[in-house]
């Protein structure tokens, strides 16, 4: 159950076309803490903004830490 909910965030299969919401690759290196600062920077910038990803990556955190 929470390797398929970890899926569907990361696939974005709940969400609606959101063409500046960062991607797949670019989210699961961000939770592996394998992002270059800059990256980290315009990833953050982004979640501060935009109210699903700032969901969705408290939901991963959340998720992964019952792994």
């Amino acid at each position: 159950m929470i390797c398929t909910r970890i899926e569907e965030l990361l696939n974005g299969q709940h969400k609606k076309e959101r063409s500046t919401c960062p991607g797949y690759n670019d989210l699961a290196m961000y939770l592996d803490g394998r992002t270059k600062l800059k990256t980290t920077i315009k990833l953050e910038s982004h979640f501060s903004t935009c109210m699903d990803c700032r969901a969705d990556i408290i939901e991963l955190k959340q998720l992964l830490k019952n792994i």
